[in-house]
């Protein structure tokens, strides 16, 4: 994201703030105030998602003024991402420990989005690749790669031990994606042959962000413990990596 759309993503939730507490918003719509549970821009940073429960909200981020929204979530939204390149945003929703629920909407059309149930559990993330591949974490403790969406069709990866918060692919085309649980670990895996790449267990507590570097090598983890977690994901060819290298190291965040 350059500078600019940052200070005006800055300026904007400031006014969002104002908009939610006062219930209303441009043209004569209402929004239910509440608590915001998601966020997303659109790749051209026109359009931010705005996820609370019930429902996702769209807005113009150049004016600050609520464009559309939809209602087709199941209990809190947890997770939203836009497509790549395009106007599709992934919603991940779900009632906890009954069903977790995946959304795909096309905020540019008229037709009304289509959801399916993906997991046994709520959907704490959601990732897209370039090719619209879709990666999205539950609380089940799984991960799923769902090949195209809305078919929930798709490899299931079942080696964490807790609840799979973040998820994110490497903006080296086909080379690797992460997943962060609860179970401290933060896991690489290779997109070709969909399996486990490596494994780090350095975090002390939950990992509960992953973003990578546009280097596309380099990973950086946020955790429960307080601290960021800052390491290379692909030092090597990923089918050569070794299960349990250490990818990360922690940098203490200073207090306040």
């Amino acid at each position: 994201m350059n500078p600019s759309v940052f200070i005006r993503a800055i300026r904007g939730c400031i006014s969002l703030s104002l908009c939610l507490c006062v219930s209303s918003v441009a043209g004569g719509q209402s929004l239910t105030p509440g608590a915001i549970t998601a966020l997303a821009f659109s790749p051209d940073g026109k359009r931010l998602a705005v996820g609370m429960y019930g429902q996702v909200s769209l807005y113009d981020s150049a004016t600050w003024q609520y464009v559309s929204r939809t209602s087709a979530v199941e209990d809190t939204v947890r997770a939203v991402s836009f497509q790549t390149g395009g106007t599709t945003v992934a919603i991940g929703s779900g009632l906890p420990g009954r069903s977790g629920r995946i959304t795909i909407w096309d905020t540019a059309a008229t037709t009304p989005p289509k959801s399916f149930n993906a997991q046994s559990d709520s959907i704490e993330a959601v990732a897209w690749d370039r090719k619209g591949v879709l990666l999205i974490g539950s609380d089940d403790n799984k991960a799923r790669l769902i090949a195209s969406p809305p078919n929930p069709q798709g490899a299931v990866l079942d080696d964490h031990n807790g609840r799979v918060l973040c998820a994110a692919f490497s903006p080296k085309e086909g080379t690797v994606f992460a997943t962060g649980g609860l179970d401290k670990m933060v896991k690489i895996w290779d997109c070709g042959r969909t399996k486990l790449s490596s494994t780090s267990t350095r975090a002390r507590a939950g990992v509960t962000g992953i973003a990578f570097l546009p280097n596309g090598s380099t990973v950086i983890g946020s955790s429960l413990d307080g601290r960021i977690y800052c390491g290379t994901s692909i030092s090597m060819p990923p089918s050569m990596s070794t299960p349990e290298t250490a990818l990360v190291s922690r940098t203490p965040i200073p207090a306040g």
